[in-house]
């Protein structure tokens, strides 16, 4: 059996890169690859964000709840339940929880947990989702002709939106109400960022005055990523690739490289490769996603995908016809354990009667322990051969060519499942 990852780039700093795989953050030496420490968060769907003075933020916003991790020691700092008027998200640089209101932005500190006072122009609707915890946009209605400003939420400062760049020839996508968010620069100086469906970015200070234009597309959204600290640069995506945006210096640094933006780190780069596994193409788990990580200065490293040999040697019990027990003997790795669980089935009661969907299925979970320590959990399914013509009445009958096999999902503590196929020697 084998780990198949899904990872994304959650952050970085000068001497660490912290990694999400599913509910998992693993922390990683950035110049040896060395894991540091494993985070387990609530959920996979949690929104992260790492804060200047070391700590991270996860939203839960299913759960409605936020959590404090410390980045050196990745133990967990707090756990509190988020305010109760809207729906919230993060800021970038992870010191705000935001939400939309009614008159304007609603804001709360993620360090002492009070809100926040901010100001706006007027009682115009906000736009959520093009924003950050520093600059709203603020629109008059819905069509194509409002008008929309960017508004400071700290001071309610606000400055004209509408595109000061040429029209791009030919562009017929073109719609003029920006996506916008700030960047700080290594000075300290602030820089708003308005990014335009013709592939535009439009670097202004916070007074609105246009500083520069760059373009990073071709006529099409552009996606934006900042990264923790003061760095004066960006990452970008488009439809003509992705790169690297240096605010300050007014320059792009790479492009072209169509890498996913949940790969993107400044200080180094996330890649990921399909390799094949056994058991091979038949099954469901044949291929796996491999991931290297290539620092700025310094030698390029693999993330490991763990790997376990399962035997198993269980018997049964009969409970009724549609649950038996299950208890025997297991080697995982070399290492001798006890089972314990059931097996339980889906549609094999029913007759077929030329129903097409009809699929008979096995399932069983299953414990490991060494003594009384559970050290692993399984599931195991098996879908039964059957005849698939719609129009066919005969009972399903088992493949007898084929030798019985489980596709396997083994789980243990601080890991995403492993997975494989279990076969009847």
């Amino acid at each position: 059996m084998v780990q198949h990852r899904s990872i994304t780039a959650a952050f970085s700093t000068d001497s660490r890169v912290y990694l999400q795989d599913g509910p998992f953050v693993e922390g990683y030496d950035i110049g040896t690859g060395k894991l540091l420490g494993t985070v387990h968060l609530p959920n996979s769907a949690v929104q992260l964000s790492y804060r200047d003075d070391g700590v991270f933020v996860a939203l839960d916003s299913y759960a409605n709840r936020l959590y404090k991790f410390d980045a050196t020691t990745f133990q967990q700092l707090s756990a509190a339940s988020t305010p109760n008027q809207g729906d919230w998200t993060l800021s970038r640089d992870g010191n705000v929880l935001i939400a939309g209101g009614a008159t304007g932005p609603l804001e709360y500190s993620t360090r002492t947990g009070q809100p926040i006072p901010t100001k706006s122009v007027n009682a115009m609707p906000f736009a959520l989702y093009f924003s950050d915890a520093r600059w709203w946009l603020q629109y008059s209605g819905v069509t194509r002709n409002d008008t929309v400003r960017a508004v400071s939420a700290a001071d309610g400062v606000s400055f004209d939106a509408a595109p000061q760049h040429p029209a791009v020839a030919n562009c017929t996508t073109f719609f003029p109400w920006p996506a916008v968010m700030s960047e700080y620069l290594p000075t300290g100086e602030e820089r708003v960022l308005l990014s335009y469906t013709d592939g535009v970015l439009e670097v202004r200070n916070t007074g609105g005055t246009l500083l520069n234009t760059v373009t990073l597309g071709t006529c099409g959204h552009l996606s934006l990523k900042t990264f923790p600290g003061k760095t004066g640069k960006i990452a970008f995506t488009s439809n003509s690739g992705t790169g690297f945006y240096d605010v300050a210096g007014n320059q792009i640094i790479k492009s072209n490289t169509f890498q996913d933006l949940g790969l993107m780190l400044l200080n180094g780069s996330l890649s990921s490769a399909i390799t094949s596994t056994p058991p091979g193409s038949g099954s469901s788990y044949a291929n796996q996603a491999t991931y290297t990580f290539t620092p700025q200065n310094g030698a390029a490293w693999k993330l490991n995908n763990a790997s376990r040999t399962l035997t198993l040697n269980v018997s049964s019990k009969f409970i009724d016809k549609t649950q038996i027990a299950l208890s025997g003997t297991a080697i995982v790795d070399g290492q001798n354990l006890n089972v314990s669980g059931k097996l339980t089935t889906e549609d094999v009661e029913i007759q077929a009667q030329g129903l097409f969907y009809f699929n008979p299925t096995f399932h069983v979970a299953l414990d490991f322990f060494d003594g009384t320590t559970q050290l692993y959990s399984a599931t195991l399914s098996n879908h039964l051969t059957t005849y698939a013509a719609p129009g066919d009445s005969k009972t399903p009958l088992l493949d007898t060519t084929v030798p019985p096999s489980y596709e396997v999902s083994l789980s243990e503590a601080d890991t995403n499942p492993l997975s494989g196929v279990l076969t009847r020697p």
